[in-house]
């Protein structure tokens, strides 16, 4: 089945994406913070926790009156966060051959069934949540991997150009180890 092979290969390419972008935010925080090490309290935190502790530093850093670049800034960690829950809704979902329900929910809000292409159903079920069962396509999910590497790059690019605004302390903006893959 090529197109079951297509899901997995997008699968592992949303895993590889998101890591990157998780240990991306792990280091817009730490540099907020203003300390070499910083990273230490941040990395290995849920993305949450992440999120709302960048928010609190950056109106730290601002006295609450963000410059358009540190809202900037607050945007691309906002989309970040968002791009990782459909992350969870992929990566933690039980794949099924068809649907057990008459109509689910389109996964990717963003992603539309292109003719030929075979639609998975994603289930997923969790405690504090009610039930779902969402479709996707492999093109849909690899869609995914490339939003979630763009947004890795841009959440980059947006902690550069508000790093005057924000006067964390650092001198040198953080980068991407060389030897990670992307």
């Amino acid at each position: 089945m090529p197109e079951l092979a297509d899901l997995r290969a997008a699968l592992g390419s949303v895993v590889m994406a998101s890591a990157l972008l998780e240990d991306n935010i792990s280091r817009v925080v730490a540099y907020l913070a203003g300390s070499d090490e910083a990273w230490i309290l941040f990395t290995g935190r849920p993305v949450s926790t992440l999120l709302q502790q960048a928010d609190a530093i950056i109106d730290e850093r601002t006295l609450g009156r963000p410059t358009a670049s540190a809202e900037a800034l607050r945007g691309h960690l906002k989309t970040a966060g968002e791009l990782l829950e459909y992350r969870n809704a992929v990566i933690h979902a039980l794949w099924l051959n068809e649907p057990s329900d008459d109509s689910p929910d389109r996964l990717l809000p963003w992603h539309t069934v292109r003719e030929g292409e075979q639609v998975f159903y994603a289930a997923r079920s969790r405690v504090n949540k009610s039930a779902s069962e969402m479709w996707v396509t492999a093109a849909g999910v690899q869609e995914l991997a490339e939003r979630l590497r763009a947004s890795s790059s841009t959440l980059m690019e947006g902690l550069s150009g508000a790093a005057d605004a924000l006067q964390s302390g650092f001198v040198e903006l953080p980068r991407n180890p060389g030897w990670v893959l992307h």
